[in-house]
């Protein structure tokens, strides 16, 4: 079973889910296409976030990479 603190938006490898960038684990960050598990330790030590252009301020992460997978993800 996942746990999420969202029920409505379980965090799962389906496309109509979504990544949320403040409970995802690590292994779920890195399936984000141009997360690695650097970036994605980053994102982690960034927390909270109140809005996806805050991980423009995580060190490796630019407009380009998040442009890459904003619609996987949500907050």
């Amino acid at each position: 079973p996942l746990s999420s603190s969202d029920a409505t938006n379980p965090v799962n490898n389906q496309d109509t889910a979504c990544v949320n960038i403040n409970s995802a684990t690590k292994e779920e960050l890195t399936t984000l296409n141009g997360v690695g598990e650097s970036t994605a330790e980053k994102i982690i030590m960034g927390r909270p976030y109140t809005q996806v252009e805050e991980l423009l301020n995580v060190s490796g992460i630019g407009e380009t990479t998040v442009e890459k997978f904003k619609d996987m993800i949500c907050i």
